[in-house]
């Protein structure tokens, strides 16, 4: 038996540190045993291997060792100076001791990180402690390693203004801490139970196991959740603790769930096969689970949105599935496992969970319906069910959780399409607000009613159509007969050679009397019903085969006026089926509209609905609701589909804008370094393109604050320097030219780079790096830099956005006017509306899906969210300053209240030039 003759015993601990060599760069390593006295340090290899950072460390030489430790009150960071003991693993590893020791406190918490994580064992531990007493342990943890932070929050309570009125802060308070308690009881249970399935389930199926490798992944999955179940139990029930203590962020639990932790920051993480299936897994753990409770939660969300409004959301709920997995999922994230074995362990835990949930929610319950500080559930079902698939304002029927499933730029594109504001933790915002000020109707016929008495006192003659008297006046029965009779006149046709109103009259005069006329109340709901129509026909946001469809529709709603003059005003909020019927008709369009990105089948389907509509209003005047009821789904179906189009699109500008913004960053370090400067031919061979593709494609993958950026910047540094004679061998960051060589070819290597330029440049550097067997190295040329010319010399020109477009014209007004332009464009926001044309001429209405960064880029969409046209900056500013693009406004209102305000205007002006005349 060999005899250890260390002075102190070594903890095996697995945690990042970073080593400053005297000379070169900082190098990145994990932690693996500790002692007071030292530590063994091991990097990963390749480009992050203690040799690549040019330190040329040696025993003996001094280093400073800076490392972080989680604590319960948080990251705790050290930073200590040691001395090399050895060099190991060719280069990738060393031995460090500490001079006057490791500080005590740092030693303490590597200690207890490393028990903590299932390293180490302490001293105190009895080797026979059952899993019942680890879960007690971990429970007593739990309840004590809350920060203060957390303890100030809790003796505080939730935010006031995210609680419901009805419930006192008091109650809220005792209820919050009753949750916590049943929910973390329930926690330790259900992640208890686990342990004890998972290992007996791993035990089984390693005795069982076919071969060897299969046996060793059994038994390497269970060796992990035996050594960690303490930190299982009690990560896990923090974690879940955490949501009740405080509420998390709706969008970064959406983000989580809907694609984990990548490509959603400015730097784009992409997740290999193996991640994608472990999020997969959990996402299908989470909506199964959901599925099974889905009553149980919707009466959970409806009772704890009373404590805090975000909680009413099935992600945010802190008692929910989608809580409970991503917790579980986080604890396991560094247990090493087989892929296929995780999948057998994360559904062991699924059952588990099912069964926890069970009890959980009962338990839930009964808290609630004893604290008696609660309304009654039924109520708030009741006030709760409704909000979850209502309709706008605009007729669609809106579903939040549609919207709240979706990234933040693809809502915000949607929602401001379809008219609705932009969303907020705190409040509902698809619930449709009341119009101010009286009806458009009323208002209407007020004017009309001054226009009157206006004529009077001037001493005018009334209106030709309207009777003398009530005796001279038609009825109004006679009216619908006279509409009826132009209706079978016309059959499918609009009225275009002349205004519906005076044909009424000269049609009833002819079977009257032509001394007869229209009662005022008549006259003025007829000449209402023109003008809307014409404002509704005139309206730029509806396309051709809308505008058809309410020239067609004109004799039938002014029936219906006739019938019911009220229906212009009624309430907004509960508006009448025809004013739906016209915003439903605005939302879709016919089946010529498939240029316009109308469905084909649903135009067809309107078309047939609304032929409907105007043959049978006469014998069925409920036939209005009957053709509105199956035109909703005409409608959802449309917005369904415009959603699915514009989330896709949206996904795919955001990529491309990754790409801009990876180049932008390149540029702006090359600027740094070579604008102005005398450069080395060499060194802009490298950069076009090779390394200038590499530091792009790094970027996207790890962004600029990685290891690997700095590492390619470096390098273009030391290539420079040595190159221009500015750093040289005895400098401080020299960097031995073979090694430096070595790391330019195996860069260009692992990028696509055309072999045939490549070899030869890399030639080319090493006479230059390195030299000739006789260590004569080749001269360099150097060139002039302007920063005008950055572009060009990286092979950037043309692929970046012009972010200060301006126009060649010498005449200053020209100028002024082309600046508006670009002002104006920059202003653009996600979800205007404009008017463009396609090539052949013909009018498009589009919508903005997508603007890039600093306004540099903007996506349009046509109605079915299908990207119609791209525009940069510059060419956005070009056609609005030609009048080829037009910007609408008020397209997030329905098409009655757009036709109703504009309506309203033209009376007002011609009330106002008729006073001024």
């Amino acid at each position: 038996m060999t005899q250890n003759r260390r002075k102190h015993s070594r903890q095996p601990i697995q945690l990042s540190a970073l080593v400053h060599p005297a000379e070169g760069r900082s190098w990145l390593c994990s932690i693996r045993d500790f002692c007071e006295n030292g530590m063994l340090l091991a990097g990963s290899g390749g480009g992050r291997s203690l040799s690549a950072t040019g330190a040329n460390a040696e025993p003996g030489d001094e280093v400073a060792v800076h490392f972080s430790v989680a604590t319960p009150t948080g990251q705790e960071h050290y930073r200590t100076r040691a001395r090399i003991a050895r060099i190991m693993d060719s280069g990738n590893g060393m031995g460090v001791f500490f001079d006057e020791g490791l500080e005590e406190e740092a030693f303490k918490s590597l200690v207890n990180f490393a028990v903590a994580s299932g390293t180490a064992v302490p001293d105190e531990l009895p080797e026979e402690e059952t899993l019942e007493e680890v879960v007690s342990e971990a429970k007593a943890k739990a309840d004590k390693a809350a920060p203060k932070a957390k303890a100030d929050a809790s003796a505080q309570g939730l935010p006031t203004e995210l609680r419901d009125k009805r419930l006192s802060q008091e109650a809220a308070d005792k209820l919050r801490k009753r949750i916590l308690s049943v929910t973390q009881r329930s926690c330790a249970r259900i992640s208890a139970a686990y342990i004890k399935e998972a290992s007996n389930h791993l035990i089984v199926c390693a005795r069982d196991a076919g071969t060897n490798a299969v046996q060793t992944r059994y038994f390497e999955a269970l060796d992990g959740i035996e050594k960690n179940q303490q930190t299982i139990v009690e990560s896990f029930t923090n974690a879940v603790s955490g949501g009740i203590e405080e509420i998390s962020d709706v969008d970064e639990i959406l983000n989580r769930r809907r694609k984990r932790d990548s490509g959603n920051s400015p730097k784009l993480e992409l997740v290999d096969t193996a991640q994608f299936e472990e999020w997969l897994l959990v996402a299908e753990i989470i909506s199964r689970t959901e599925g099974r409770f889905k009553d149980e939660l919707l009466d959970m969300r409806a009772q704890f949105g009373l404590l805090a409004k975000p909680w009413s959301h099935k992600d945010v709920i802190p008692v929910g599935p989608a809580a409970f997995c991503w917790a579980f999922d986080d604890v396991h994230s560094d247990i090493p496992m087989h892929d296929d074995v995780r999948k057998e362990v994360y559904h062991l835990f699924a059952d588990q969970l099912a069964l926890g949930l069970q009890n959980l929610y009962k338990a839930l319950s009964k808290l609630f319906e004893d604290s008696g500080a609660l309304p009654d559930l039924e109520e708030l079902r009741q006030a709760i069910r409704p909000k979850y698939s209502i309709k706008n304002r605009a007729g669609v029927t809106v579903n939040p959780q549609d919207y709240q499933d979706m990234d933040a730029a693809t809502r915000e594109a949607v929602m401001a399409a379809e008219g609705l504001g932009p969303s907020r933790v705190d409040e509902n915002p698809f619930i449709a607000q009341s119009g101010g000020g009286a009806p458009a109707f009323n208002t209407a016929r007020t004017i009309l009613d001054i226009t009157r008495r206006t004529h009077e006192r001037l001493g005018k003659d009334p209106a030709q159509e309207i009777a003398a008297n009530n005796a001279a006046a038609f009825q109004p029965a006679q009216i619908t007969e006279a509409l009826s009779n132009i209706q079978q006149e016309l059959g499918d046709q609009p009225l275009n050679d002349t205004a519906l109103k005076s044909r009424v009259v000269e049609l009833l005069r002819q079977q009257h009397g032509a001394d007869k006329g229209l009662t005022e109340e008549d006259y003025d709901t007829l000449h209402v019903m023109e003008t809307l129509v014409n404002s509704l026909s005139a309206d730029q946001l509806i396309t051709e085969g809308v505008r058809e469809w309410v020239r067609r529709l004109e004799v039938t709603l002014n029936k219906l006026a006739t019938r019911e003059p009220e229906f212009l005003a009624s309430d907004p909020n509960q508006p009448h089926g025809a004013v739906q019927l016209l915003n439903q008709l605005a939302r879709i369009g016919n089946s010529n509209d498939s240029r316009e990105g109308i469905d084909r089948e649903v135009g067809r389907r309107v078309d047939e609905l609304l032929g409907k509509l105007i043959t049978d209003y006469d014998s069925n005047p409920d036939v209005v609701n009957e053709v509105v009821a199956e035109m909703d789904p005409l409608v959802d179906r449309q917005s369904k589909t415009y959603r699915g189009n514009v989330e896709r699109t949206v996904k795919a500008s955001e990529g491309q804008q990754k790409l801009a913004r990876a180049r932008l960053q390149v540029k702006r370090e090359m600027t740094e370094r070579l604008a102005d400067q005398e450069v080395p031919e060499l060194l802009l061979e490298m950069l076009n393109p090779g390394w200038r593709n590499l530091m792009v494609h790094t970027h996207l993958r790890h962004g600029a604050d990685s290891n690997q950026w700095r590492d390619q910047l470096s390098i273009v540094d030391q290539v420079m320097g040595q190159l221009s004679g500015d750093v040289s061998e005895g400098s401080e960051d020299w960097v031995d030219p073979e090694v430096l060589l070595r790391r330019v070819v195996d860069g260009l290597n692992s990028i696509s780079f055309d072999p045939a330029k490549r070899t030869p440049l890399i030639m080319r550097m090493s006479s230059a790096l390195v030299g000739d067997t006789a260590g004569e190295k080749a001269a360099s040329n150097k060139v002039k830099v302007a920063e005008q010319e950055i572009d060009n010399v990286l092979g950037l020109e043309g692929l970046l956005p012009d972010l200060t477009p301006q126009i060649d014209s010498a005449d200053e007004s020209v100028q002024r006017n082309y600046e508006r332009a670009v002002e104006r464009a920059r202003r653009i926001q996600v979800g205007e509306w404009l008017a463009a044309s396609d090539p052949q001429g013909r009018p498009l209405i589009l919508t903005v899906a997508f603007v890039g960064d600093e306004g540099s880029s903007f996506v349009l969409v046509n109605r079915k969210g299908v990207k119609t046209l791209e525009r940069t900056l510059r060419e956005m500013a070009d056609d609005l300053h030609n009048g080829k693009i037009t910007l609408l406004d008020d397209y997030d209102l329905p098409l009655m209240e757009r036709a109703s305000q504009r309506m309203l205007e033209d009376m007002h002006n011609q009330l106002a030039f008729q006073s001024s005349h």
